[in-house]
């Protein structure tokens, strides 16, 4: 059974764990994960370089997906990739 962190709260919580070494083997998952998470250390911005497109080129192109999908047609990598360019 698989947990959110704010189940991991709740239930360190609930069942008085007061050493994080413990929840993380109650909950399988890393203790450094875990520490860095109550101590605010987490990543909270996108990795990887930022996106190429536009939030309106992108949804252009997930309507042109949806609408390919529709017509039971497949995209290859390249027709992808064609498509992105013709935009720019």
């Amino acid at each position: 059974m698989w947990y959110t962190l704010k189940d991991f709260h709740l239930k360190i919580i609930e069942q008085g764990i007061s050493f994080i070494r413990r929840a993380s083997q109650i909950f399988h998952v890393l203790l450094s994960s875990l520490f860095n998470h109550l101590i605010g250390w987490t990543q909270s911005k996108k990795m990887g370089p930022p996106g190429m497109l536009t939030e309106e080129e992108d949804a252009t192109i997930y309507e042109w997906i949806l609408v390919m999908g529709d017509c039971s047609l497949s995209i290859s990598l390249n027709q992808l990739k064609l498509r992105v360019a013709e935009m720019n």
